[in-house]
Formats: structure tokens, sequence, C-alpha cells
């Protein structure tokens, strides 16, 4: 299996490029992650499969009786409350004894104080009691591709979750506020931040290596009610000293480094108690995402989600790396690089490179594909098409891919 190094004299050779040539000494190390990342969309690559969990955060309810509500208005006070600390989210649904509405928590703006979505509609008490119901957002991994599917075994043996549309999952919610162990989930979207900021203020960055001193990150986001960015630097003598902003941040889009870092670089707010993201140690952003899902139902029972996903390839950085594809597919890498650069020059090479790394990938289908977790349902003439009539899960199949209905 070839490393990163000798991916990239192979490709100066298939190219033509000249040992003497520099002018793609800072691009070709891209154009190979760029076409490892294209190759690991092509199919189901078995290499690539993986496993994982998460834990499902149950109902909170610290600092019960003696809780300040005021009819009227969001401000809620909790004392002895840790919900900082604590890592309660944002969007959490929160009910009250002397209302029967159900909040949501739009801030939190300190360890024992939060903002409501809405007015308080119940009387003006000191003593309310309060109870935030358990989470029904989760993260999937952050490198997780959309060809996943997830199962919980809280009846004693696996059970499929089944995707639904986003549509549909919000027309057919009488079920929204009822707690019981969920059947069926949907995709709220994508985004490179792992948790919001829950209340505005500055943003933090700092890196797990001392050596990344004075690098650029980007923070995009909400200032003041509109978007707006701010350049955050590391510190100048050590790089795993916080160094803070100026500009109060209400809500985090994106965010980007300057350079190749050492270490990885964590952005936080909240007085470092809530971790936004985290840029790995590469000069590439474009694999940091995270897939977001919410639960049909508020999980009734602590336990966990359980995800089969295939995993975006991590970007080769160090000149010993190597890509995560296997050997098998160093040669259609060479080829798809090689191809994309003579494109770029537009020689007639382009289409020579192309048509064998279209034939290696022949070959790599037959060899390295993984095998499909659904099938197609043939339809009797005259069938109601539904919804999610589409497809359908066998018995002792995997299961179904995220964002395939079900």
């Amino acid at each position: 299996m070839l490393n990163f190094s000798q991916l990239q004299t192979e490709v100066r050779r298939k190219a033509n490029i000249r040992n003497q040539a520099t002018e793609y000494d800072a691009v070709l190390p891209r154009i190979i992650n760029k076409a490892i990342q294209s190759i690991a969309t092509e199919f189901n690559i078995r290499q690539m499969r993986r496993q994982d969990k998460v834990e499902i955060n149950s109902g909170y309810s610290t600092g019960t009786g003696a809780v300040s509500v005021t009819n009227d208005s969001k401000s809620v006070a909790v004392t002895g409350a840790t919900f900082l600390t604590d890592g309660i989210e944002l969007n959490r649904y929160i009910t009250f004894g002397g209302s029967n509405t159900y909040y949501k928590i739009a801030a939190i703006t300190s360890e024992t104080e939060i903002t409501l979505d809405k007015d308080y509609n119940g009387d003006t008490s000191t003593t309310e009691t309060y109870g935030i119901l358990a989470q029904e957002f989760y993260n999937l991994p952050m490198r997780a591709d959309s060809k996943s599917f997830i199962w919980h075994e809280f009846w004693g043996q696996p059970q499929v979750l089944e995707y639904i549309p986003y549509h549909r999952f919000y027309r057919d919610s009488d079920y929204r506020y009822q707690e019981q162990i969920p059947t069926t989930y949907t995709i709220t979207g994508s985004a490179m931040v792992k948790e919001q900021i829950k209340s505005a203020g500055v943003v933090s960055v700092s890196s797990s290596d001392s050596a990344d001193v004075n690098i650029s990150i980007t923070v995009r986001g909400i200032v003041n009610g509109y978007p707006d960015y701010e350049v955050i630097t590391t510190d100048s003598s050590d790089g795993t000293t916080a160094a803070s902003g100026s500009k109060s941040f209400s809500e985090i889009h994106q965010f980007g480094k300057s350079t190749t870092t050492v270490g990885r670089i964590t952005l936080t707010g909240d007085s470092a108690s809530t971790t936004l993201g985290v840029i790995p140690a590469n000069s590439e952003n474009s694999d940091i995402y995270y897939t977001k899902i919410i639960l049909n139902t508020i999980p009734s029972e602590s336990g966990f989600l359980y995800f089969q996903y295939y995993k975006r390839p991590e970007w080769l950085i160090a000149e010993f790396d190597v890509h995560d594809l296997g050997p098998d597919f160093d040669m259609a890498i060479i080829f798809l690089a090689a191809a994309n650069i003579k494109a770029e020059l537009n020689m007639d090479e382009y289409a020579t490179l192309y048509a064998l790394y279209q034939k290696e990938m022949l070959r790599l289908r037959k060899q390295n594909a993984d095998k499909v977790d659904y099938n197609k349902v043939k339809r009797k003439p005259f069938q109601k098409i539904g919804y999610e009539t589409d497809y359908k899960i066998y018995p002792g199949q995997a299961g179904s891919n995220i964002g395939v209905r079900v």
C-alpha cells in the first residue's frame, strides 16, 4: 500500500509532471485528497463500514422545588441547577408544575438561569417545580456518510429505527410530547457545528499542541442579529492556551483555519462550557460536518442509540500517512488525481487517464462493494403509492440507508 509521499510521486509520473516543476507542490496533496474523497462516494466500500453509539441523555430536574418563574416572562431561575456544567442542550423541552404548556430552552445564560422560547403562562412563583425532558436530537459521528442506519436494544434485541421524511415527521406529530421508546426518526440537516452556543458571547480557540501559535481561525455566525464573522488567532506563545475573540455571537454557522496545524483546533463558547466544534489537524475543512437527527418521541428510558455507517476517509497530511480505502485502491487514486491535473491543463491525456480510472473502478466495485442494505419492492398493478412504500427492509438484513424511504 502506497503512503502519501509515494502517491504524490506516482501521480507526478502519470501526469508527466517534471520533478523540478514546483507549480503543483502546494496543490498536489489537495488533488490527491479530493480524489480519495470522490472515490469513497462511488459505492459502499466494505473497508469504510463502521459502527458507533451515543448515550441517550435522560431527563433532568436538579434544583426542583426552588424555581422562579414570572407570568408573561421567558426568564427562569433554578436554585441549585448546573445547566452549563451538566451540558444541557438548547431546544430540549421543559415543563412546569403550574403550566400545561411544553416550552423549549432557547438560551442558557448561566448555571442556574435559562430563557424559554415563549412567555410562561402560569402564575408567578418562586417555588415552582420543573423537569427537562430527555434529549430527542443527536449527531451522527463526524465523518459519517449519509448511507447508514440506526437501532436501539430497549426491547432486548436490535430494533432498527425507520427513517421518515422531514415533512411527514412533523405532519404526523401527534405523539411529539409523549415519552416512549422511539421507533422512527428524521434528519434535520448537516452542519459543521457540533453544538450551538447557549447564550450570546465570545468564542475561544485553542489547539491540542503547543506548537500551533498564531494560527488564524475564521468564525462565521450571527452577531447582533446579522450575519458576521471574526478572525481569532491562537496564542502567540503556546497554542494550548485559549485565545478569545471580541464579538458576541448568538449563533455559530461555520469555521475554518488558515493553515495546517500540528494539533486539532477546538472552538468553545459559554466560558469554555460548550464545545462548538473541532477542526482536525489538516488544512481542509470540507469533511467537518455532523448529520443531525431527531427522534419521533422523547425517549422514556436511558440507553444507547447505535449507528452503522460508511465513514468518509481521513485526509492525508504527513509523508507516511496511508489512506483508509485499502491497497486495492492505489491505482484508482493515482489515475483520478492525474486525470484531474490533465483536465485542468486542458490536455488530451485526460480522457485516457479517466478511462483507466473508470476501468479500475469497475474492478474495485466487484471486489470491494459492500452488500446492499435494502431491496426494491415490486409493486402490483394499480397498487397505491404512498409516502413510504418505495423500499422495504427484509428481516435479517442490516437495515436502511439514512435518507432512503423505507
